[in-house]
């Protein structure tokens, strides 16, 4: 059996022998991770499973986890969470409030309590520089990928797809855009974000604050990711698995999930 994990403590490959059991799985992950106290969860975001050390003695290929993806999440004790000065935030009938809280003075991140899916909705303030749309849709994939790779990209799409990408398209000559997109100081807009969508056959949906719209590049796609637009600024919305009330999200940017299947709506409903 063969799966990918990522943790707080970075990413890795696991192998393990066909009749291993959840224990052996559990051993081999705190070796990797160094995690002491974990849950496994893996699994679509709209059909999330989870895998608990109290499953130590069935076998591991009866969860179907070869070439998934295992998210480790790490297990608070009591303790951690008092000192932490952790505090619930709850509505009279004990439900999530559904309030946007700071949750992150130092990065400006807004966090949504999701406790139906066991975690925190978020968006994740990037930088405030020009690069801010590469900076927000480049890490919105699992293989994050830095605004000037992005960039790069998008000029070698260009000059590979001159009947696609022409001067009435793109505003002014590919032979200047190219040159253009490559500048750090160069913004980013829906051309943009058609061609990326294009390039990672993925639908990016913007909520554009001022507004109020949903702006959708790339229909017919089977996963989608979520940008939200201020009017001169990109952010990026994410899930980020949380303990209850799922009010602050500890857990790295790494460890976000930031892609959804485009049947699963609830999130676009949730934000917006």
């Amino acid at each position: 059996m063969r799966t990918r994990y990522k943790s707080p403590s970075g990413t890795g490959i696991l192998e393990i022998d066909d009749g291993a059991t959840i224990q052996m799985v559990f051993d081999a992950l705190k070796a990797e991770t160094r995690i002491e106290n974990f849950s496994i969860k893996y699994g679509p975001p709209n059909g999330m499973k989870t895998i608990k050390l109290e499953h130590k003695d069935l076998v591991a290929r009866d969860f179907r986890l070869h070439g998934e993806t295992l998210t480790i999440v790490p297990i608070q004790s009591k303790v951690d969470l008092a000192s932490s000065g952790y505090a619930p935030h709850r509505s009279d009938d004990g439900k999530h409030a559904g309030t946007a809280i700071i949750a992150n003075t130092s990065s400006g991140d807004v966090v949504i309590p999701w406790p139906e899916r066991e975690g925190s909705l978020l968006l994740r303030v990037m930088p405030s520089d020009n690069s801010c749309l590469f900076t927000a849709f480049g890490g919105a994939l699992l293989k994050q990928i830095p605004a000037e790779k992005l960039r790069q990209m998008m000029a070698e799409c260009i000059t590979e797809h001159p009947d696609v990408y022409t001067e009435a398209i793109l505003g002014c000559s590919p032979t200047d855009y190219c040159h253009g997109i490559k500048d750090p100081d160069r913004w980013g807009g829906g051309i943009e974000l058609s061609i990326l969508s294009t390039i990672f056959d993925i639908q990016i949906c913007t909520f554009d604050v001022q507004g109020q719209n949903l702006m959708t590049f790339g229909e017919g796609k089977q996963d989608r990711c979520i940008l939200v637009y201020s009017g001169i600024h990109y952010d990026r919305v994410a899930f980020s698995y949380s303990d209850f009330p799922h009010n602050v999200a500890s857990l790295p940017p790494e460890m976000d999930r930031s892609i959804w299947p485009t049947d699963d709506s609830e999130v676009l409903v949730d934000w917006s």
